[in-house]
Formats: structure tokens, C-alpha cells, sequence
């Protein structure tokens, strides 16, 4: 009797011990890259699939910003909510990406970088599909001025990207699929807008025909 209880009770402390834990984290495969971060959750899908970071920055990899991740088991999500901070591990491989290893942290060790985030505030009126696009200036990478007009007449293809998301499922992705938009239709116009390191704020560069800076 005393030998069950014993038992019972070693059985008892070490389910207890593992409460609180981050979910073990999988071995790495071949080509895969895992960060290990936190940050502050802002949104969640309703699958739980997805969810919106504003995340530390990963040294050797990418700055802190806002990126909304995959999350490989949504039930690492269980009793998280917007505004909660935590730490994950991101892992990276040559076409996609994940977040595992979701776990919660006190209020009293807030993420560096990820508090005081203030929504964005809207200037102007949106457009609306069929509206005329607003001519405006860019620098191009050879320094030249681009303009909207220019491809009055073209099919014109236009996005914004960042040149230090390293995400491959996110900007490299969108520069990948432009180059071979270009490829596959010469006569379609793809300049898409990014901002250098180090360059000011409010100077984005034009990167045409999906190159990156």
C-alpha cells in the first residue's frame, strides 16, 4: 500500500512540475532555422492558425516589427489573448515558416521593443476598385525619379515590401513572384517599394522588374 502511494504521489509531483511549461519544441529538420524570441501578441485568428506579434528584434535575422506568423499547433494558443506577452521559437525554412513553443510570460518581464504600440492612423480616403491611382513620385535603385504616370497605358502591377523581412513566405516571396510576372509578360510593369537600411524615413526606393535591395 505504502509502495502505490508512494508512486501515486512521485506520479502526482511530476504532472504538476510540467504545468506551465512551453510545449517541447521538435528537432530541427535539415534546411530549417529555429530564433528563439518573444513578443506581444495583438491579434488572433478565430482558428487560432494565425496570429498578429509585435516581436523583439532576432539578431542575425530580422528587426523587430509586427508580422502575423503561422502558428503550428493552434493549441499552443489555449489562454493566450491580445495584449499577452510571450515567448517562441520561429522557425524558418527555404519556402515557409512556423512558430512553436508558445508560451505565456508574466506582465512583470514585458517584451523590449513591444510595448506602446499605437494603431495606425488612416490619412486620407481609401480607394475604391476602378478609381483613377494618384500620381506620386519615387526614387528608383539607379536614383531616378518614377512616376505613376509613366505607365499610363501598361499593365502595372504595384506593391510594397521590406527589404529585411527574411521571412520566405512574405516579402521574398512577393519579389519572387514579380520577377517572374515580368518573365512570363514582358509587357506587364511590376515596380514594387521598399526602404534601404539606413535610409530616411519617408524615402521609399522603387526596386523594379523584382529585384531587392
Amino acid at each position: 500500500m505504502r509502495t502505490s502511494f508512494h508512486s501515486t504521489l512521485v506520479a502526482a509531483l511530476v504532472l504538476l512540475a510540467g504545468c506551465g511549461r512551453a510545449p517541447s519544441a521538435r528537432p530541427l529538420n535539415p534546411g530549417e532555422r529555429a530564433f528563439e524570441t518573444r513578443g506581444v501578441v495583438r491579434q488572433i485568428s478565430p482558428d487560432r492558425h494565425l496570429a498578429v506579434i509585435r516581436h523583439e528584434e532576432i539578431p542575425d535575422y530580422m528587426p523587430a516589427m509586427t508580422m502575423e506568423l503561422t502558428v503550428r499547433d493552434p493549441k499552443e494558443l489555449e489562454g493566450i489573448a491580445p495584449g499577452d506577452s510571450i515567448t517562441f521559437r520561429l522557425v524558418a525554412t527555404p519556402d515557409t515558416h512556423w512558430i512553436d513553443g508558445i508560451k505565456k510570460i508574466t506582465p512583470a518581464t514585458p517584451a523590449p521593443e513591444a510595448a506602446g504600440l499605437a494603431p495606425p492612423t488612416p490619412t486620407g480616403s481609401e480607394l475604391k476598385p476602378g478609381d483613377l491611382l494618384p500620381d506620386a513620385e519615387l526614387l528608383d535603385e539607379d536614383g531616378n525619379i518614377v512616376r505613376f504616370s509613366d505607365f499610363r497605358g501598361r499593365a502595372l502591377a504595384f506593391t510594397f515590401f521590406f527589404t529585411r523581412c527574411p521571412l520566405p513566405d512574405f516579402c521574398p516571396r512577393m519579389n519572387q513572384n514579380f520577377s517572374e510576372a515580368r518573365q512570363l509578360s514582358p509587357t506587364i510593369s511590376g515596380p514594387s517599394c521598399s526602404t534601404r537600411r539606413g535610409a530616411s524615413s519617408g524615402s521609399p526606393t522603387v526596386t523594379s522588374g523584382g529585384r531587392s535591395n
